[in-house]
């Protein structure tokens, strides 16, 4: 099909921000009572007495969403939602692996002319 982009061309011209994500993990906020106030974790409280916690990724913008139980109790194991950024998704069809994000972001990295020096 015209204009689909294949599992090369993914791993190959996808933002680095993306690739490194999925190379490396997310840099989620942490929770720190306190400093809530930050544009990186929303909460919510529900109607039923349940919260909406959602964290967003400060590299690439992937949001996780936790709906805890009514009074604010979190069971585990803790179910997520997620919600990608654009450019996330990858592929239909294809399994592109952590290993090849990183060696992807490895690449990038050695081409890097600050790497070179």
């Amino acid at each position: 099909m015209p204009g689909e982009v294949t599992r090369e061309d993914y791993i190959n011209h996808t933002d680095d921000v993306i690739i490194a994500c999925r190379a490396q993990g997310h840099a989620w906020p942490k929770f720190k009572p306190g400093k809530i106030k930050s544009r990186h974790i929303k909460i919510v409280r529900e109607h039923d007495g349940c919260y909406s916690v959602t964290a967003t990724c400060r590299d690439c913008g992937m949001q996780r969403e936790l709906i805890t139980s009514p009074g604010g109790a979190i069971d585990f194991p803790a179910v997520y939602r997620y919600v990608q950024p654009d450019g996330y998704a990858t592929p239909k069809g294809s399994r592109i692996t952590r290993r090849e994000c990183l060696a992807e972001i490895w690449r990038r990295t050695r081409e890097d002319s600050e790497f070179n020096g």
